[in-house]
């Protein structure tokens, strides 16, 4: 879907699917704040899944403090949005698994010679452990929402630049000054978001009450602004990777939008439908100024209100039935 024919006129050339760009967006962010987190996920789902006995030790501590008897969720690597369901089972079962580990050394020494165990000792008992949890939890919603949306069935490519648009926008929104904001939606896909102007204050960023709380109860103000660059990092290499990667500044994705039933009223369909007429190879370039007319008459027309209810493809399907 770039505006760009492809070679012989075929059509238009596929750019990146922006699932894919969205999973590897929050990677870059984990990448530089949340490693050890991720780390973690992965070191304790094989560290029981391997063995029965561990697994009934830790759901005996489990049912003593009252926490559900759950096992720890898969995070698969290379579909990074796993990681926040298995966030979210860590941060819950975090009490019963230092109670674990730290017993665990008690009854078998020898286990401190394990990599995995020292790797998941050093992180669930580091003091920053909650902010990363907390944090990471915090950018669940946008992403899973963006995702959730794109998994339903049926055409969405109308819907996809508003989708693409709104994720990166509270991204923004959550890291960069009111004012910055303001700037013009072509400004600030070329924004160097890097730039320490143009971002909130600490107190000012938007990391979720949970990480607020914990980074408030953090004694060691060295480890603290540690957790504040952190968080910089992860939101400019996030925001960053979307800016260059997602389909932003393509008009052809842009005009799409026009394909919406709710958008045919709107002054900008005509222009869109102009721009898909002179990017598609099936229209001839004669023929754009017939198809402009045409769509004003059909954003004239009266429209079966159930119609704007279904899917895109059946409610032009009907459309151009008439």
């Amino acid at each position: 879907y770039t505006a760009k024919p492809a070679p012989g006129g075929e059509g238009p050339k596929r750019g990146p699917w922006p699932l894919h760009v969205v999973h590897n967006a929050f990677h870059k962010g984990v990448q530089a704040f949340g490693d050890d987190i991720e780390n973690l996920c992965i070191d304790l789902f094989y560290f029981f899944k391997t063995s029965p006995a561990r697994r009934e030790d830790l759901a005996e501590i489990q049912y003593k403090i009252g926490l559900d008897e759950v096992a720890f969720i898969r995070h698969v690597e290379s579909r990074w949005l796993s990681l926040l369901p298995a966030v979210e089972r860590v941060k819950d079962q975090l009490p019963a698994l230092r109670k674990y580990f730290s017993k665990l050394a008690e009854n078998d020494p020898k286990i401190k010679a394990n990599d995995r165990y020292r790797r998941i000792m050093r992180t669930v008992t580091s003091d920053d452990i909650l902010v990363q949890l907390s944090f990471l939890q915090g950018m669940k919603h946008p992403f899973d929402q963006f995702l959730e949306f794109f998994q339903t069935e049926g055409p969405l490519i109308h819907m996809l630049f508003p989708a693409m648009q709104r994720l990166l926008k509270t991204m923004m929104q959550r890291f960069l000054k009111v004012e910055v904001l303001e700037k013009t939606w072509t400004e600030l896909l070329s924004l160097d978001v890097s730039k320490r102007e143009y971002q909130l204050d600490d107190k000012d960023l938007e990391i979720g009450a949970p990480a607020e709380m914990f980074m408030k109860e953090m004694k060691n103000p060295g480890k603290q602004k540690h957790c504040y660059l952190g968080m910089r990092s992860f939101f400019t290499a996030i925001i960053s990777y979307m800016q260059k990667s997602l389909e932003l500044k393509n008009t052809l994705v842009e005009a799409l939008q026009c394909l919406h039933p709710e958008e045919r009223k709107k002054t900008t369909s005509v222009q869109r439908i102009r721009i898909l007429g002179k990017e598609l190879p099936c229209v001839k370039q004669e023929e754009i100024i017939t198809l402009t007319d045409e769509w004003r008459i059909y954003a004239e027309e009266e429209v079966p209100e159930d119609w704007m209810k279904e899917r895109v493809d059946h409610y032009w399907s009907k459309v151009l039935q008439e």
